[in-house]
């Protein structure tokens, strides 16, 4: 590990309960960070830290939804919430949630705390609302702790707020898996409504020690540096020949540049890459056939370009899209 690293490491021993002096223990509980999509229909990350899923036959669609400027139903002003539409409804009481995971199993542990967010929907509905303590993978762990906190809160077709005051599960006498993966999950449960179509709209969701105070807001910048430990992506949207990084040609057909990451992540990612990329050494512009992932760590990753072979070695070289907006490196390190 870096010595970079390292430091991030002590970072999380000293913010395990708060993100930095930060009381909200939710990332993204504003929802201004999409950096996957701002709609999705199938299974899997939504918002930033968010992953929703719809029960067996079902189909739905998660979306990044704005308020209108100057609404009062929710304070704080914020500019989104979170819309998730189920357009088909599912057949059984399984997975059908929204629900975000938070770093380190230790996190509040044993404290009084409190959730608090805002909701509504397009009818009557009913939500329940779980905690699962996860103790992580490797060696021999403790299994999961899962307490519903509200096994079924009423929600209606107004904006309103909800809280609940609960002591989240101590871990005194449970082991944490070697892998440094542990986390606790707070999902929204929406298995009372099954056999239903339905729409739930979710805002400013907060965890935090003690009793509730008013939702953190945080900048888009402190927000998108939080979710980019877990995740990042590099894409060509703003230009069609925008660049990664610069290089320099190793042969004929083979160039190589590092990568360093916005932000130390909190592990070594993996890695997948889509679109055409392209090497341009100030002499010609050379078709990328191949892209390969090297020595990938916390910090950074040497990234290989496999080109034709007519290259001239130790040019200096510029290594992007080609012709291409669409081309997309997603980094993963998602607990």
């Amino acid at each position: 590990m870096t010595k970079a690293a390292e430091l991030a490491k002590m970072g999380e021993v000293l913010t395990s309960s708060q993100l930095g002096g930060r009381r909200n223990v939710v990332i993204n509980g504003g929802f201004q960070c999409w950096q996957r999509a701002t709609s999705i229909t199938v299974s899997g990350f939504s918002a930033d830290r968010w992953r929703s899923t719809t029960g067996a036959g079902g189909a739905m669609t998660v979306s990044r939804q704005e308020f209108a400027l100057g609404q009062t139903d929710v304070p704080s002003n914020p500019k989104y919430f979170f819309r998730h539409a189920q357009t088909t409804a599912f057949t059984n009481t399984g997975y059908n949630s929204d629900r975000t995971r938070i770093e380190d199993v230790r996190t509040l542990s044993g404290q009084l705390c409190t959730l608090s967010w805002y909701m509504k929907a397009d009818a009557s509905r009913t939500v329940r609302v779980n905690i699962t303590q996860d103790f992580g993978t490797g060696g021999s762990p403790s299994a999961d702790v899962e307490t519903a906190i509200v096994s079924s809160q009423a929600i209606t077709t107004s904006w309103a707020e909800y809280t609940v005051t609960f002591t989240m599960p101590s871990i005194s006498g449970k082991t944490i898996g070697d892998d440094e993966d542990s986390f606790i999950e707070l999902g929204f449960d929406y298995r009372a409504e099954v056999n239903n179509t339905f729409t739930i709209d979710i805002a400013n969701v907060q965890l935090e020690a003690g009793q509730a105070t008013p939702f953190e807001n945080r900048s888009f910048g402190e927000e998108l540096r939080l979710c980019q430990r877990y995740f990042h992506r590099w894409d060509s949207a703003a230009s069609n020949y925008f660049n990664i990084a610069i290089g320099y040609v190793l042969g004929a057909n083979a160039s190589r540049a590092v990568y360093q990451y916005p932000n130390i992540m909190r592990a070594a990612p993996t890695i997948d890459h889509s679109g055409t990329f392209r090497v341009y050494d100030g002499t010609a512009s050379r078709a990328v056939s191949d892209v390969t992932f090297q020595r990938t760590n916390e910090e950074q990753v040497y990234i290989s370009f496999t080109t034709g072979g007519d290259a001239t070695a130790n040019r200096p070289c510029e290594m992007g899209a080609n012709n291409d907006t669409t081309c997309t490196i997603d980094f993963k390190a998602e607990l």
